[in-house]
């Protein structure tokens, strides 16, 4: 059987990113939360916080329809569905990260990247590797927040899923055919083959793609709880400053303006 985070796992490992971050850097915060950019000029983003909004709508769409269905099969399906979205989407981790950065001394940054060995920035532009940045940052601050994320995102699922090579069983079981499959067989790793010895990496029960569901749904909806009440504090028509600049609640526009 495969091992996931728990609910609870994931909602307190984000909570306590959060009050870390308050703790050690106070009103800063602010600008690991609101999107910004210093090129082609110094500006403010509301399009991220517009897909997160779409996000959620997304979410409790399919989330109704996996709860409403009586087909196991269907059911697994809307829950891959719905995991995957949630698990992909941009804006959550690139939230953490920039907290795991004020966390180090850092200031924050929406271009997500990892530094190389030999000192080249790369982009993050896939889960993993947004996932991985934030275990490496998170370990040295001694928080669990990215070995939560880093177990709580699977790859294979997402692959299997997103490329259509994939059944479903009657019971709801999910079973990726990269391993098995003669057109995709011969180029997976020895170590991820299915053998009567080992359990097949790409199988996922349906009593497991349900708790994979349920700790990404934690994870959108803790994130989305401590956002909010991150940003509260300064939505109190006073201006703030972020590494761009001044910026102050607009409560008429809702969002974000600057001098």
């Amino acid at each position: 059987m495969k091992v996931f985070p728990s609910t609870d796992e994931v909602n307190d490992a984000v909570v306590e990113v959060f009050e870390r971050a308050t703790s050690a850097r106070g009103a800063d915060i602010l600008g690991a939360l609101v999107p910004h950019t210093y090129e082609p000029e110094k500006m403010i983003h509301v399009f991220p916080d517009y897909e997160a909004e779409e996000l959620c709508r997304f979410v409790n769409q399919f989330k109704g329809y996996a709860a409403e269905s009586v087909d196991n099969c269907e059911r697994t399906r809307l829950r891959v569905l719905v995991y995957c979205h949630v698990m992909e989407a941009e804006l959550p981790p690139a939230i953490v990260w920039n907290l795991l950065r004020l966390i180090d001394g850092q200031e924050p940054t929406w271009d997500f990247v990892r530094v190389s060995s030999k000192g080249k920035e790369i982009p993050c532009d896939m889960p993993q590797t947004r996932y991985e940045e934030i275990q490496r940052l998170s370990r040295k601050a001694d928080l669990r927040v990215g070995d939560i994320l880093v177990s709580l995102w699977h790859n294979k699922l997402r692959n299997a899923f997103s490329h259509a090579q994939y059944i479903t069983m009657q019971d709801g079981t999910f079973v990726g055919g990269k391993n098995v499959s003669p057109l995709t067989a011969s180029a997976v790793r020895p170590s991820d083959k299915a053998t009567p010895d080992r359990e097949n990496p790409y199988l996922y029960r349906s009593t497991e793609v349900e708790s994979l569901f349920n700790s990404a749904l934690a994870w959108l909806w803790i994130l989305v709880e401590c956002y909010r009440n991150g940003t509260r504090p300064f939505k109190d028509g006073q201006f703030y400053n972020i590494p761009t600049g001044p910026i102050r609640w607009d409560k008429d526009r809702g969002w974000w303006g600057t001098r």
